[in-house]
């Protein structure tokens, strides 16, 4: 790992797992940076991608799209490595519609229930 003046360089490439979870947006740099560190304090005995998972910074089911993603990146092929993220991006909106729809259900259950003075 290359160090600069902000400290570990964290992108070496397109294709390693911090990029691709940079560009899927999944992490920021600065979350990157963090667990780089983090890595590095426990000695590397950490993949990169385990430890944002103990972080909290992503999924189980995010660092498996990512490396679907750097696997296809690193065999040049970029068609599935798209479809990988639109796959995903896809999923994320799922999700985000489906917990939006719960909370309206919610609120307009509770909005029907008699109120007691």
């Amino acid at each position: 790992m290359q160090e600069n003046s902000e400290g570990p360089s964290v992108v070496k490439d397109k294709t390693n797992l911090g990029s691709v979870l940079v560009q899927m947006e999944l992490v920021t740099m600065d979350k990157l940076k963090q667990a780089v560190i983090a890595q590095m304090d426990a000695s590397g005995e950490q993949r990169l991608g385990a430890v944002l998972v103990a972080m909290g910074a992503i999924t189980q089911d995010d660092l498996n799209t990512a490396l679907e993603v750097q696997k296809a990146l690193r065999e040049g092929d970029s068609l599935t490595a798209h479809m990988s993220m639109i796959s995903f991006q896809n999923r994320r909106i799922e999700r985000s519609v489906d917990k939006s729809t719960v909370a309206v259900d919610r609120a307009l259950e509770a909005w029907d229930k008699p109120t007691h003075a």
